[in-house]
């Protein structure tokens, strides 16, 4: 890097703990972090503030003292700093540690809306999460990219019958016997709702497309046809502990480290 300072100034970082001064008040905390960043101008550095205190809710903690606040307020003080300088690129290690649920569920909410105009790169163990906010995955295991791609390409590693809930209008048995018809259709079992139904098929056919046909044709409804999704939990296990951990292995041989 030719410029490291300038290269910093792009970066927002955010480690699982985040430092602080526990002795600083929140407010002021942020102003610090604020003028390090290069936010001089006090019209843009009150935007700032008040932009990071609305958008990580620290309205309740604002003029506390980082020692009195919870650790899943320092969370959100840690992303605060993170995104005071509206970097381009934010990189974020375990942002959701030390939440409760509804924290959870609005700072992914807050990353995913920062996601469409940054470079989000999250570090987590919670795969679900991964699978939840990210548009591309890399699973590193003992130091090596084992996989990369989107969600659903990882999924498609795992060489194991698809599934999807379907719910048509027609007569429950006539549905039932038409999903059983339908080539590359492994099994079609009945769930604890009326009239919807589990189908596990082979990948090579594209089953849901036959489905959609075989509607039109009776003149049914399609009142549901959602795919089940495999989990990164699952496609992790295959890759470093199932089937796929030779394959695993072939995909890391020739790539360079270091």
């Amino acid at each position: 890097v030719k410029d490291p300072i300038a290269a910093r100034e792009k970066i927002g970082y955010m480690p699982e703990n985040p430092p602080m001064y526990s002795r600083m008040r929140v407010c002021d905390f942020l102003k610090f972090v604020a003028r390090i960043r290069r936010i001089s101008k006090k019209k843009k550095l009150a935007e700032r503030l008040d932009y990071v205190r609305q958008a990580c809710k620290l309205e309740e903690v604002w003029d506390k003292y980082i020692a009195q606040i919870s650790k899943g307020y320092r969370q959100r003080v840690g992303f605060a700093a993170a995104i005071i300088s509206d970097p381009p690129v934010l990189v974020l290690d375990e942002p959701t540690a030390g939440l409760d649920p509804e924290q959870i569920r609005y700072t992914r909410q807050m990353i995913k809306i920062l996601g469409e105009d940054h470079a989000v790169l999250l570090s987590t163990h919670i795969l679900h999460e991964a699978q939840q906010i990210c548009d591309r995955v890399e699973i590193i295991h003992r130091g090596q990219i084992i996989a990369s791609g989107t969600p659903a390409e990882l999924s498609a590693k795992i060489p194991r019958a698809r599934s999807v809930k379907v719910s048509l209008s027609g007569p429950e048995n006539e549905v039932l016997a038409a999903l059983r018809e339908i080539d590359g259709v492994l099994a079609v079992k009945r769930t604890e709702f009326a009239k919807t139904f589990l189908v596990e098929f082979e990948p090579r056919w594209n089953v849901p497309e036959s489905i959609s046909a075989t509607a039109s044709q009776m003149g049914w409804h399609i009142i549901q046809l959602t795919p089940e999704e495999i989990s990164l939990e699952e496609v992790f296990h295959y890759l470093v502990a199932g089937e796929g951990k030779n394959e695993a292995n072939r995909d890391t041989c020739g790539k360079r480290t270091g």
